[in-house]
């Protein structure tokens, strides 16, 4: 039985009072264990208690480290508006000690500005706003303050929480912001105008801005110098087939849209310095905004020559240095395409040396092979300078040229013979060559009109060599 309980009835039995008289011995251990459990269960809520008061205890000095750290002044005031604690960024700012932690909150305020800020406070607009207004610092100015003021509830001691932002430092801290990021874009702007590379900012039809190498590359002082003569990178685009240039397009057509739908390792362009030297330069698009581009001129002159002497060893004859057939098959499309632009027509001319095995069989190969080279150079010499001679095979050729009608075919093609028939070579002397002409049809296979001009090669050659017939 419980000790406690035990004592209860000795005590009632010292008085004559004997609990037996009211109810069993059952009931009177089931009530010593009730006792116990009750006493338990109390025992129990007081720590619990306890154990809640000191995590109150701990969260307010956590909540009092924060607040005491503030970077900016901050107040707690209770229901009168009276200083119940202030944090030390408050202490500092208005020179605040233990003697004045108790004044009405706006004992700093301006004494102009005092009424108008407790009108503020007790119509209660700080739920919805801030204040402005001047405060005496403890430099003895004042300054410019936000003044924030939320309710707070949970707490006895303290009803308001209020936080003052100095407007004056926002606005040093935004200027250094602002002067900081100019530091940046001038650092940015001499970085950009280090390159070597031509950087413009343009919507495709006029430049906004532009690096640097722009300007030294063209040869002007500025954007506004360059503007005055011209408006866009794109009209300095040389007009050559092997590269990108405006009359590829439709006048309406946005030049910048259709290099966009171009394979990179056709995104290319060339031209002219300030010194008449031509360049060649890769060109990398990448939107910077709505309609607007920032463009890199990339100079690939270097690589693209070496690539250039590359293809051409590739695709030239190596005794004669014509093109061969292969440079014929690979660029044929294009020769054609270009064409599009222009006022003039596609024309094919087969040349064979007549009765060059006689050559050969008299002089020996090494000659017959000298004889080739002259040729080739006497051709070019008196071809123009877009005239494009394939070495077909053997002592056959074609010549590749742009005429505006037959007669001027005719005329050119006999000029050429006639200077042949008139060359003194080196090693024979004279010899005459057959030609046969004939013009491209549209959407036709080009391998039609080879044949075509090798057709009326053989009228020349079947009515006695060294003359010239059109088909």
């Amino acid at each position: 039985m419980n000790s406690k309980f035990e004592k209860l009835i000795q005590k009632l039995e010292n008085r004559g009072i004997s609990l037996n008289n009211y109810i069993s011995s059952n009931d009177i251990e089931n009530l010593a264990n009730d006792l116990d459990i009750y006493e338990a269960e109390l025992l129990a809520q007081n720590e619990e208690l306890i154990s809640k008061e000191f995590e109150n205890k701990k969260l307010i000095e956590k909540l009092n480290v924060i607040f005491q750290n503030a970077p900016s002044p901050y107040f707690l005031l209770d229901e009168n508006l009276n200083v119940v604690n202030y944090n030390l960024e408050a202490r500092l700012n208005f020179n605040l000690n233990k003697t004045n932690n108790k004044n009405y909150f706006p004992f700093f305020c301006l004494q102009e500005e005092r009424n108008d800020f407790l009108d503020w406070i007790l119509k209660k607009n700080f739920k919805n706003e801030t204040y402005e207004t001047y405060l005496n610092v403890s430099k003895n100015e004042k300054q410019k303050f936000k003044i924030n003021i939320k309710e707070i509830s949970g707490f006895e001691e303290f009803n308001y929480l209020v936080s003052l932002t100095s407007i004056e430092k926002e606005m040093k801290l935004l200027n250094e912001i602002k002067e900081l990021e100019e530091n940046k874009l001038k650092n940015l702007k001499k970085f950009i105008d280090s390159l070597t590379d031509i950087i413009v900012l343009t919507d495709g039809k006029l430049i906004k801005d532009a690096n640097k190498r722009l300007f030294d590359f063209f040869d002007y002082d500025n954007l506004e110098d360059f503007l005055a003569n011209h408006k866009c990178i794109c009209e300095f685009f040389i007009e050559d087939y092997e590269f990108f240039h405006l009359k590829k397009i439709d006048n309406n057509s946005s030049w910048i849209d259709y290099i966009k739908k171009l394979e990179p390792s056709k995104r290319i362009v060339s031209m002219k310095s300030k010194n008449d030297n031509i360049h060649i330069f890769g060109v990398h698009i990448n939107e910077f905004s709505d309609n607007l581009y920032s463009i890199v001129f990339s100079n690939e002159t270097s690589s693209y020559l070496e690539k250039s002497v590359l293809k051409n060893k590739v695709l030239k004859d190596k005794l004669t240095d014509a093109y061969n057939r292969e440079f014929f098959e690979i660029k044929i499309d294009k020769m054609i395409n270009n064409l599009s632009n222009e006022n003039t027509q596609f024309t094919l001319t087969m040349i064979d040396i007549d009765f060059f095995k006689n050559v050969n069989d008299t002089y020996g190969h090494n000659v017959g092979d000298k004889v080739l080279i002259e040729l080739v150079k006497l051709i070019k010499k008196h071809s123009r300078s877009n005239d494009i001679l394939v070495r077909w095979g053997g002592e056959e050729f074609i010549l590749v040229m742009k005429i505006e009608n037959k007669d001027s075919l005719y005329k050119a093609i006999e000029n050429l013979r006639i200077t042949i028939e008139m060359h003194d070579f080196q090693e024979i002397g004279h010899l005459n060559c057959s030609f046969g002409g004939t013009f491209y049809s549209l959407g036709e296979d080009i391998l039609e009109t080879v044949s075509r001009a090798d057709k009326a090669l053989y009228i020349s050659k079947n009515n006695g060599r060294n003359q010239t017939n059109i088909l």
